[in-house]
């Protein structure tokens, strides 16, 4: 799986491209005009996961991109910022792997981060170890829950420990009206909250 290619600067004719492909696609079928919602260019994504890389210097966020010629053989990309993560994601992914450097308890075969985030700056991670998770666990990351304004459920085999809730609110605004979706950890929800409340 390639790590996708971000230009915001191109969006505009990226989308445009899109829609002229589709309008020649269904021509022969005559459809109504093409309505077409435009996304943030950027800072789009409410919910993303990483892979952590341990090596020195402490816990990386990582993707991983296969090589097509032989899909075995896959590189390991670094990620301090990711410019499709929601800002959100992106204020706490540094803060979030300076209190893993921080702490052993926390980085200690820490395998897996997901963020669910909402418009409104709500935060639910989920921290996945290849360990069982304990008493000292929990207190160290109830104290970084405070410290960061976030929901944290710590995850590992036969284990799931959520500390404050398993979801997050989502608020959409349509027509004057305020609609609450509850998006839960671990399932589906779609990750572009501004084209969700556009369609």
């Amino acid at each position: 799986m390639a790590i996708p290619v971000v230009e915001p600067e191109r969006y505009a004719e990226q989308l445009a491209a899109k829609r002229d492909y589709l309008e020649t696609l269904f021509a022969p079928f005559k459809p109504p005009a093409l309505e077409v919602f435009e996304s943030p260019p950027g800072y789009y994504r409410q919910r993303c996961e990483f892979r952590i890389w341990h090596e020195e210097g402490g816990p990386l966020y990582a993707m991983f991109e296969v090589d097509p010629e032989n899909p075995k053989n896959k590189r390991v990309i670094r990620l301090d910022q990711y410019a499709v993560a929601s800002e959100r994601i992106n204020q706490l992914m540094p803060q979030l792997r300076e209190a893993c450097l921080e702490s052993d308890e926390l980085r200690r075969k820490l395998f897996q981060v997901e963020f669910l985030t909402t418009l409104s700056g709500e935060a639910l991670v989920t921290l996945i170890y290849h360990r069982p998770l304990g008493e000292e666990w929990e207190r160290e990351a109830r104290a970084l829950e405070a410290e960061l304004d976030i929901m944290i459920i710590g995850r590992s085999r036969k284990q799931r420990l959520v500390l404050t809730r398993d979801h997050v609110w989502e608020r959409l605004e349509l027509d004057g009206r305020t609609l609450h979706y509850q998006q839960v950890e671990n399932s589906f929800t779609q990750p572009n909250a501004h084209i969700c409340q556009k369609c």
